[in-house]
């Protein structure tokens, strides 16, 4: 049995399960677009599941392939480092490649560099070009863990040197791009796409005639390590205080999680009450989904750093196809598609200040004016439909 034209195969869930499964549903749709089939190669969840077993997701072809358990109770970290037995490997030795045009890598954190070396191994002997989905910039500072050298040092082979022995990089910003361009050497730019024929996108747009919120909700949503927590709750206190009725919601980090964050005060989260709130994590995309069109206004504050220069905010993009606007700071490629006081609400510095006058420009937006900004939010989000970049993945496989 031969293999799609098209094989994604990397450090992810598919199809539910995280911002990178989210980001590579919208990259499916690009490259059916393109007129492509699809086969996805993700990393099993299921450490007890023996069996490779193939499922269909509107009209991508998964394999999900057991990964090797070790005896060990403790993990060998210098055998997750080199990737020794990765059965993903395995069963593209094995498989008819023939029909392959391009095989696609998400890579992650730990063991990346050995597992696209493997890949383009394995690419160079088959003919198969290679491509990587590049999203990040990883800073130093943010690796944990006895292993947090190991990391380092992985993920600087990888963009030094394993990623430019491929055919290309698709990355997520203008930033990575202009790192990866060489010549003889494709580097692309595609910022984080959406189906928007995808239910869940269709029914938040029921939302944009709703009025604007008492209590004004903010929500954050997704991996809160690299945020400025402590500016963002000390803000909307302020709000509190002066009288707004406003709520701020966390979707994913905990509350011990946020109170743990660099500059966090716990007394600031206590003195907050009923204006702070939890959901916990929610693996239900639906539910998530759902969440997030009940908000006023989602929320991101990012440091003016060289990783947030390189990773563009995929909830953005979320946040717009379901008519709910954004207030933020300008990081990454935003400048581009966010417009201060039409799809969205600027925040021109990273201080209590600054983020306390946006946040109160939110607050006093009239419920036609609120209107408005969700019907140029909703726009907004076109711009990221994958149906779109359909030309771009015929351009880049040929």
């Amino acid at each position: 049995m031969s293999c799609p034209q098209v094989l994604i195969i990397g450090d992810f869930p598919f199809p539910y399960g995280s911002a990178g499964a989210n980001l590579l549903r919208g990259h499916c749709v690009a490259l059916q677009a393109a007129g492509y089939s699809i086969g996805v190669l993700p990393k099993s969840q299921d450490i007890h599941d023996t069996q490779i077993r193939e499922t269909t997701y509107r009209g991508v072809r998964v394999w999900n392939i057991p990964q090797f358990q070790s005896r060990r109770k403790r993990p060998n970290v210098v055998q997750q480092q080199l990737n020794w037995n990765d059965t993903r490997i395995h069963w593209l030795k094995q498989a008819d490649l023939c029909s392959v045009k391009a095989i696609l890598a998400y890579t992650g954190v730990g063991g990346s560099s050995a597992f696209y070396c493997q890949l383009i191994s394995l690419c160079k002997k088959s003919g198969v070009k290679l491509f990587c989905y590049v999203v990040e910039w990883h800073d130093w500072r943010h690796f944990k863990g006895i292993d947090a050298f190991l990391n380092i040092a992985d993920s600087e082979f990888l963009r030094r040197v394993a990623l430019r022995l491929g055919h290309g990089t698709i990355t997520i910003s203008e930033l990575l791009q202009s790192y990866y361009a060489r010549p003889g050497f494709v580097s692309i730019c595609v910022p984080p796409l959406l189906d928007l024929e995808d239910p869940k996108w269709l029914n938040g747009r029921d939302n944009s005639s709703r009025p604007k919120y008492e209590p004004m909700k903010l929500l954050f949503s997704g991996s809160h390590r690299r945020e400025r927590h402590d500016v963002i709750l000390r803000a909307v206190l302020k709000l509190r205080q002066e009288g707004a009725d406003i709520v701020i919601e966390y979707l994913g980090p905990t509350r011990d999680e946020i109170q743990g964050e660099s500059g966090v005060d716990a007394t600031v989260v206590h003195a907050l009450g009923s204006g702070i709130y939890f959901h916990g994590r929610v693996t239900d995309d639906e539910k998530v989904a759902k969440v997030t069109a009940a908000t006023t206004y989602g929320i991101i504050l990012r440091d003016n750093a060289h990783w947030a220069q390189a990773c563009f905010p995929s909830k953005v993009v979320e946040f717009a196809a379901l008519g709910v606007p954004m207030i933020c700071n300008i990081s990454s490629d935003l400048g581009r598609y966010l417009d201060d006081g039409f799809n969205s609400l600027i925040c021109e510095a990273i201080t209590v200040d600054a983020l306390s006058a946006t946040l109160r420009r939110a607050w006093e937006l009239t419920d036609p004016q609120y209107r408005r900004m969700q019907l140029a939010a909703l726009k907004t989000a076109e711009r990221f439909d994958a149906r779109k970049y359909g030309k771009i993945y015929q351009q880049l496989i040929g």
